[in-house]
Parts: C-alpha cells; structure tokens; sequence
C-alpha cells in the first residue's frame, strides 16, 4: 500500500512534468500565432495591440465610377427580380384565388 510520501512525491512529479508540457505547448501555439500572423501580413493584413490593418493595392474609385458600378448593380438587380416575377409577389392557388 502506497503512503503519504508517496503520494506527495506522485504530485509533485505529475506538476512538474505537467508544467513543462504547458510550458512547451504554450511555446508552440505562440509560434503557430506568429507565424500565422507574418503570413497574414504578407497579404495585407496587420494585427497590432491598436487593432486590424488592412493594406490594398487598388487605387480608390472616383465618385464617377462608384455611380456607374452602383448604377450597373441596381440594373443587373432589376433585370434578374423581372425575370423572377413570381418570386416576389402573393402565392395564388389553382384558380386565382389569393391564399
């Protein structure tokens, strides 16, 4: 049968090896963050203690280009809900009727 020491001495060896594989596994995800982070970088994409960072190399659109992208989305929209009639309107039975 086990004694007390032998216990306390179970414990104490359980801790100790149970802090060094949290202490190797804490090291390992902090290098699977940073590495993590570097490859979001590369793209465009900064994470600091101020918050998110996002770097593009698009030129901004002139007010002339936003209306016409704008003006061309409601028109595509417009045409594909005309295709759709029925889609947006009440449901009618099989004699007109409205349910």
């Amino acid at each position: 049968m086990a004694s007390t020491g032998d216990y306390i001495f179970l414990f104490f060896v359980l801790a100790v090896v149970g802090g060094i594989f949290w202490i190797v596994k804490g090291q390992q995800v902090s290098a699977s963050i940073a590495k993590q982070k570097q490859g979001l970088k590369s793209r465009g994409l900064d994470f600091s203690g101020d918050g998110l960072s996002v770097k593009t190399n698009r030129r901004q659109m002139s007010q002339q280009e936003y209306i016409e992208k704008s003006q061309a989305s409601l028109a595509r929209t417009q045409e594909r809900a005309a295709k759709h009639k029925k889609a947006f309107g009440f449901k009618h039975g099989e004699d007109g009727a409205q349910h």
